[in-house]
């Protein structure tokens, strides 16, 4: 009985090995059908044209009131100014934002796919 027993370990043990082949599997897949929107990022696009300064000419400026005027003109444009360029950055930045994350995916169905055993590269 301990030999039969012996015999039956054995031959599941030889048995287990010669069904496992060393050919590797390959995995065929269209990456651009898997998730297309994920491979591309968004152009920065144009930058946005600003409003002209406000100079102030203090030739011209010869009371404390043309001053405050002159003054309160030039801080309203240049916040007009900082407008434009705000709501440029928080564009590009979700733009950035949108492009990180679709690397991130990428990566992620990279890392997913089974390695290569010859040259343990991602097939």
């Amino acid at each position: 009985m301990k030999l039969l027993k012996q015999a039956l370990i054995h031959s599941t043990f030889c048995l287990a090995l010669s069904s496992c082949s060393n050919e590797p599997k390959v995995v065929t897949f269209n990456l651009q059908q898997a998730q297309p929107d994920l491979f591309e990022c968004e152009a920065a696009g144009n930058r946005p044209n600003l409003p002209a300064s406000h100079e102030i000419d203090w030739e011209q400026v010869v009371t404390v009131e043309q001053a405050k005027t002159e003054h309160e003109a030039y801080v309203a444009r240049m916040v007009d100014r900082n407008q434009v360029v705000t709501a440029y950055l928080v564009e590009i930045e979700g733009r950035l934002f949108t492009c990180q994350n679709n690397m991130q995916a990428q990566r992620a169905f990279y890392d997913d796919l089974p390695e290569n055993p010859e040259t343990g590269d991602r097939e």
